[in-house]
């Protein structure tokens, strides 16, 4: 962040720096100066120049990767930590698997589009506060042209910044179903099916189709209110940024009321400050765009699980007596039906149990909530009598070695797949 707000600060001083040369340069030539003079002004700009470039590209090649990796590896180990931990009820929840999927993807392009706005910003206000300085030295009239072209700028960019927004989280599920109907058409786990059941390909592309129409729709419609919004700023900046300075520099030059190299400098300390606003407005709208995705990040970051170890929790049994439901209900949110009623069930030490019933029937649901995957709605389920809550979560779940329908095959060895192990204990 430092390096970034002080190569800004560099970048802001040498643009003022350069104006003012160019000021003294014509004004040297109008004037008759002498040529050593003028040979004396090359070289100190050149020479500012040179070494202003040898800095920028020692710093944007050496010290922001290193800062690069850094940020994006804390923020990634802060995320992996983070949604390990996440209640799987939060997958079942619209809302919150939008925004969960948002900020995974987001994650680092937004936190350095942040952080590039902040020293952005740093930059622009260090330019118009030193470009504003020098135009009420030469033409103070000039400034209230300026300050106009500032508020022309900024007046719509709040507005355009929350239309983008929305029109992205709008799209957010129709992207994910579209993603998800290329990534199974393409995946090689389900290329067997895809050949034997051609029926199930094609509804998938159909649903593409349909998806991508519909997201292209809305983004059609969303984008119109931004392109109204682009044209209005163009055709207001237009004015307040060509037409009224250059009229009125001409007007004073022609008068002799001031020199050809202070209308050069004024006119390019004008365009320096539409420019600079322009690249504020551009950074401010993508920081604050930015901003409203990070707050996902944070959202996500700042998620407390439900299903957690407490803070007093009892030592495992060394011993397995039996495993019990009482009266347990469930169902994975408020509006769906309950899955599981009433369930009463005692399972004892070495006894072998097989669960057997139609699909949906809960077999899976039921085994779910014995792994604390979920809790029960009501009711309760014991270890030896004890409420499964009042263990250690991760000592608790490592009684057990489980193999779902749909289980995962990692990329990782053979002891971490089968035993579960972690291969900093190996």
């Amino acid at each position: 962040i430092f390096i970034n707000i002080g190569m800004s600060a560099i970048n802001s001083i040498m643009n003022l720096g350069e104006i003012w040369l160019l000021k003294l340069f014509i004004d040297s030539l109008t004037s008759g100066e002498n040529l050593w003079t003028i040979i004396i002004i090359i070289v100190l700009y050149a020479l500012a120049v040179k070494l202003h470039e040898l800095l920028f590209n020692y710093v944007y090649q050496f010290e922001f990767p290193k800062a690069s990796y850094a940020i994006n590896r804390a923020l990634t180990e802060d995320i992996m930590k983070k949604s390990v931990s996440i209640d799987m009820y939060c997958f079942d929840n619209t809302e919150f698997y939008d925004k969960y999927t948002e900020a995974l993807a987001e994650t680092s392009q937004r936190t350095f589009e942040v952080l590039d706005g902040m020293s952005s910003v740093v930059y622009s206000v260090i330019s118009i506060i030193g470009l504003m300085s020098m135009i009420i030295a030469w033409e103070p009239i000039v400034f209230g042209l300026a300050i106009l072209l500032m508020i022309s700028n900024l007046i719509f960019v709040n507005r355009s910044n929350k239309a983008i927004y929305d029109r992205d989280m709008e799209l957010t599920p129709y992207n994910r179903y579209m993603n998800y109907c290329k990534s199974t058409i393409f995946s090689r786990a389900v290329a067997k099916d895809l050949r034997l059941y051609p029926n199930i390909s094609e509804y998938l592309k159909a649903n593409f189709s349909k998806y991508m129409s519909m997201a292209q729709d809305i983004f059609t419609s969303k984008t119109k209110k931004l392109y109204f919004y682009s044209a209005t700023k163009m055709i207001i900046t237009c004015i307040t940024e060509i037409i009224l300075p250059l009229t009125y520099l001409a007007v004073r030059c022609l008068a002799g009321a001031i020199t050809i190299g202070s209308v050069t400098a004024l006119w390019e300390s004008m365009k320096g400050v539409a420019n600079t606003l322009s690249g504020f407005s551009y950074n401010y709208s993508q920081m604050k765009k930015s901003s409203l995705y990070i707050d996902n990040l944070r959202f996500i970051l700042n998620y407390e699980p439900k299903i957690k170890t407490p803070e007093k929790y009892q030592p495992i049994p060394s011993e397995i007596g039996s495993i019990q439901f009482h009266n347990v209900y469930f169902r994975y949110n408020e509006e769906s039906e309950y899955v599981l009623q009433d369930i009463n069930i005692t399972i004892n030490s070495n006894e072998k149990v097989a669960f057997v019933g139609h699909n949906g029937a809960g077999k899976s649901t039921l085994i779910k909530l014995v792994l604390r995957l979920y809790d029960p709605t009501s009711g309760c389920i014991t270890l030896n009598g004890t409420d499964i809550k009042n263990f250690n979560l991760n000592e608790y779940r490592n009684l057990f070695v489980t193999m779902f329908q749909d289980f995962s095959l990692f990329a990782v060895p053979v002891c971490v797949n089968v035993l579960g192990l972690s291969l900093i204990h190996i």
